[in-house]
């Protein structure tokens, strides 16, 4: 599997940081992987290495996810 073919996605709430894998193609499900399925840094970082991606290479992933990363807030509920 090219490594290029998928990105590290990432929320940030309030009481945690969420990764995801975003991908077009069908090998991350192939691998046994569900892309779009949040997990914690350290278990997506797992699967990434036995997908043979460097650490160099999954550093990176992770510096851009956190550089795009959306931070999700409660905020109140008004009804109309």
């Amino acid at each position: 599997m090219a490594s290029d073919r998928f990105l590290v996605v990432g929320v940030k709430t309030s009481q945690r940081e969420w990764f995801a894998l975003s991908s077009l193609d069908a090998d991350l499900i192939e691998a046994g992987l569900e892309p779009s399925v949040g997990r914690s840094e350290a278990e997506l970082r797992a699967q990434l290495r036995y997908l043979g991606l460097s650490e160099v290479d999954i550093d990176e992933r992770f510096r851009s996810a956190r550089k795009w990363m959306a931070s999700v807030t409660p905020s109140a509920v008004s009804e109309n």
